[in-house]
């Protein structure tokens, strides 16, 4: 039978075999034993036989380990493995892209997608069909089931998993859908949380980013990238540095004297203050563009009613009339958002789900809610989803709600609106980095030292532009240079030189800093101090770091006296000059190590009295 069918774009459905659709949008489509997979055009495919499993995969993926692997190797690699062992799933778990991913063995059809749904999978908590969209599949599910699909809510907006239909869910990208059985595994994480500092998960992740960055560059295809004040694009922006002439940038912003929200309104101004002044130092091919300055087109209005989110039509608005926007790849940046300090400050809690009701109540939005309602819309998630493994598995219940809600539902939800304008691509789409991301300690989260590390060590002149704030660091070098003009020296006797350590200006202190983040033992850290008066002249050293667990890393030698860091905190050191007399102080570690942390730590001052 013929079959009324919205016509998505990257979309495709998963049927029975003893259905058949006669449909002349979704002609492509591929047989298992037991259902039929029919997809649009737009949307590419893979198909292979290997190792007794049949291999079907829609979209695209690389494999982060090795960007040049092809489709047959990566998995011939991963059907060297039995199925959701180990070792199947620590190869799969470095797999970056928007995909679906079929497998079909021993009568078995197994299910995996993406690491935050960019290719998104629904599917109905009874019946055995599946599909990109939930539109698509409460269609389908009327025309072969004459069933009628109750609409709860007008948009989900990525609430949890759930759907504006009654008993259609979003598929988990943690989890493994079996649909010969229609049973649900989770399969992530596969280890458990490690506290780790920003520096340890940085040197892991790099040449994973890195790799999916040659992947992107070898597609042949121009790609987008948005600029704003934000770290996040930032930090994609750093390792495309070598690739900006085949990138086109772009910042939107709105009427902004039009907007009732004056914080709204400051955000928009600082983004697009900080944008033009980065594409013109950098010299990026850059676009600032108003949405509200195009009508709406009436048919796009009606299609967006058929989305579960509702990010900005006037967005999409624009991309469909510019073609700057057509076929495209867009790089995204907003899943780095899981390397941020986003745990509620007013709730400390790693043992439970249920403390972060209210926190998630915003997330509802369109969802008839009360504590109750919201009580049962949580519980029924953790059970459809087996999350209390996580629990168990040692990660934060906040950060897995905000990965498995926020990424996996509500943006890989805004992705499909943009599905017939663009493609999209993360640089971090792994399940390997991102739930090393969530490995970072909480202190590192909440100074984002993820990012500036990146941003540090990939394109340092990024840091010349402040975050979420209009002065550029050029500002603040005038605002200094006038302090210090105005500023007398309480050093004016005391002559410092040192290749070690730089000297600045911190709440009208004089401080020292180490150029180098590499300690040792046998190589100290020197600085010269001489009293160029000719009168006596004393001094007092003191350090900021007073954590009692930092004793026995960093010593600083003064005349005959050898000095823990943490000591040095505490009490002081004062030191006396004899007329025109030099003396040197020596800072080292117990052992060889290099830590950038160590850096901060061993900051010190000297006051002249």
């Amino acid at each position: 039978m013929n079959h009324v069918l919205t016509k998505f774009h990257k979309a495709y459905m998963v049927y029975p075999n003893q259905f058949s659709v006669n449909h002349e949008y979704y002609q492509k489509n591929i047989e298992f034993h037991d259902y039929k997979v029919y997809f649009s055009d737009d949307l590419d495919d893979y198909q292979d036989s290997m190792s007794g499993a049949k291999v079907v995969l829609l979209g695209h993926l690389v494999h982060t380990k090795n960007s040049e692997l092809n489709y047959d190797e990566i998995f011939s690699q991963l059907l060297s493995h039995e199925i959701d062992s180990y070792e199947f799933l620590e190869e799969m778990s470095f797999y970056n892209g928007r995909y679906a991913l079929f497998l079909e063995c021993n009568e078995q059809l197994y299910f995996y997608n993406d690491a935050t749904s960019f290719l998104s999978l629904y599917y109905h908590a009874d019946l055995p069909v599946y599909a990109s969209h939930s539109e698509l599949l409460k269609q389908l599910i009327e025309q072969l089931y004459n069933i009628d699909c109750e609409q709860i809510a007008y948009k989900s907006n990525g609430f949890l998993d759930y759907s504006k239909y009654k008993n259609i869910y979003k598929f988990n990208a943690n989890t493994r859908l079996n649909m010969t059985s229609q049973k649900i595994k989770r399969i992530y994480p596969i280890k458990s949380y490690e506290e780790k500092s920003a520096e340890d998960v940085y040197s892991l992740i790099d040449n994973e980013i890195k790799e999916s960055v040659k992947y992107l560059f070898g597609l042949d295809k121009k790609v987008l990238c948005s600029v704003t004040a934000g770290h996040d694009s930032k930090v994609s922006l750093s390792y495309i540095k070598d690739h900006t002439d085949r990138v086109n940038f772009f910042t939107y912003t709105k009427n902004i004297e039009e907007l009732e929200n004056n914080a709204v309104a400051q955000i928009y101004r600082i983004d697009e203050l900080i944008a033009q002044k980065l594409a013109s130092n950098l010299n990026l091919n850059h676009t600032l563009f108003n949405m509200d300055n195009l009508p709406i087109k009436p048919k796009l209005n009606e299609d967006y009613d058929l989305y579960e989110t509702s990010h900005s039509i006037k967005l999409i608005n624009y991309y469909s009339e510019n073609n700057d926007f057509k076929n495209v790849i867009h790089l995204k940046s907003t899943i780095f958002e899981l390397a941020k300090g986003i745990i509620p400050k007013n709730i400390q809690n790693r043992d439970s789900f249920f403390p972060y009701n209210s926190a998630i109540k915003k997330w509802a939005k369109d969802f008839p809610i009360d504590d109750e309602l919201v009580t049962k819309y949580l519980s029924d998630f953790i059970v459809r989803n087996d999350l209390n493994k996580t629990i168990q598995s040692g990660y934060h219940p906040f950060e897995i709600l905000y990965y498995e809600s926020r990424m996996n539902g509500w943006h890989s939800g805004i992705i499909q609106e943009s599905d017939g304008y663009l493609d999209v691509f993360s640089l971090i789409n792994t399940r390997h980095i991102l739930f090393e991301l969530l490995n970072i300690n909480d202190s590192d989260k909440q100074d984002q030292q993820l990012h500036k590390l990146i941003v540090q060590n990939n394109w340092p002149i990024l840091n010349y532009f402040q975050v979420n704030n209009s002065d550029s660091l050029e500002d603040k070098v005038i605002h200094l240079k006038e302090q210090l003009d105005e500023r007398i020296s309480n050093l004016e006797n005391i002559v410092i030189e040192s290749k070690d350590f730089y000297q600045y200006i911190k709440l009208n202190e004089t401080r020292f800093r180490a150029l180098s983040n590499e300690f040792s033992k046998v190589d100290k850290k020197q600085l010269v101090l001489t009293n160029k008066s000719n009168n006596i002249r004393k001094i007092e050293i003191k350090t900021f770091y007073n954590n009692t667990n930092g004793r026995g890393i960093i010593y600083f030698d003064v005349e005959n006296d050898t000095i823990d860091l943490v000591d040095l905190s505490l009490n002081g050191y004062d030191l006396t000059f004899s007329p025109q007399e030099t003396k040197i102080i020596s800072v080292y570690a117990s052992k060889n190590f290099e830590k950038s942390s160590w850096i901060n730590a061993s900051e010190f001052e000297i006051i002249e009295k």
